[in-house]
């Protein structure tokens, strides 16, 4: 995928399948799914624009418990050795 606009096709590529994805309509496609217990972790100080992404992905799952940590957009796990 090197070359000129090879990148810019794979990036545009993956956006129109990751902005394809609809979380309520995932949520409500089976009586087991439905019943999943769910919870959202968000980041909520990496930027205004991801914690609007979080609001949109709040709306389209109402009855999940959504929860913003403070760290960055990853939150970090620490193995101790």
């Amino acid at each position: 995928m090197r070359g000129e606009g090879r990148t810019h096709e794979v990036i545009e590529a993956w956006k129109a399948m990751n902005h394809s994805f609809q979380l309520g309509e995932w949520r409500g496609s089976s009586d087991e799914v439905r019943r999943l217990p769910m919870m959202v972790l968000w980041s909520g100080t990496w930027s205004d624009m991801w914690i609007d992404e979080g609001k949109k992905v709040a709306a389209a799952l109402p009855d999940a418990r959504f929860v913003y940590h403070s760290g960055g957009r990853w939150p970090q796990v620490s193995f101790m050795t």
